[in-house]
């Protein structure tokens, strides 16, 4: 029993200061914003990536079916 009476003494003692904790979180916080916000940065680069991929495939179907109606006539 004592010896968990010293045990917890020393984490009280070992624990962060709430000023120390506060500053980690924000530096945390502060991390995650900035993975968060070069995600959705690369997510939009890929969907405008996307977008014009398609944009180019559509109009190659649309010439390919162009050529399919000529030599069908």
């Amino acid at each position: 029993m004592e010896n968990k009476i010293k045990d917890f003494g020393k984490i009280i003692v070992d624990a962060p200061k709430p000023t120390e904790t506060k500053d980690v979180l924000k530096n945390h916080l502060s991390l995650l914003e900035q993975l968060a916000n070069t995600t959705i940065r690369n997510l939009e680069d890929r969907i405008n990536y996307l977008e014009i991929e398609n944009q180019y495939l559509k109009q190659k179907i649309q010439e390919l079916e162009a050529k399919q109606n000529e030599i069908r006539n």
